[in-house]
């Protein structure tokens, strides 16, 4: 592997890493009570490891979480979904 092509992996890791990052913080401001604006402003500059344990707290509230036809699906088969969804 030549330096342009770990630049380029390099990359492509941190822009999923990120977009993992936004769809949490959105999945964390519509679980948390209160509005969603409100909440999603409040972990606007939260990396993804404080997102991750504020997401651990939310699933020690909800036992099962889901949007839409996932209603029911447990959390963390839920968060591999999702996961799966950006790193295909």
């Amino acid at each position: 592997m030549d330096r342009n092509q770990f630049k380029l992996i390099h990359s492509e890791l941190i822009q999923q890493v990120q977009c993992v990052e936004s769809n949490l913080k959105i999945i964390y401001a519509a679980m948390h009570k209160g509005n969603f604006n409100n909440n999603l402003k409040s972990v606007e500059k939260m990396n993804l490891g404080k997102i991750a344990r504020e997401l651990e707290y939310c699933k020690s509230q909800y036992k099962n979480v889901g949007f839409g036809q996932y209603k029911n699906v447990g959390f963390p088969t839920f968060l591999y979904w999702l996961f799966s969804l950006h790193l295909l």
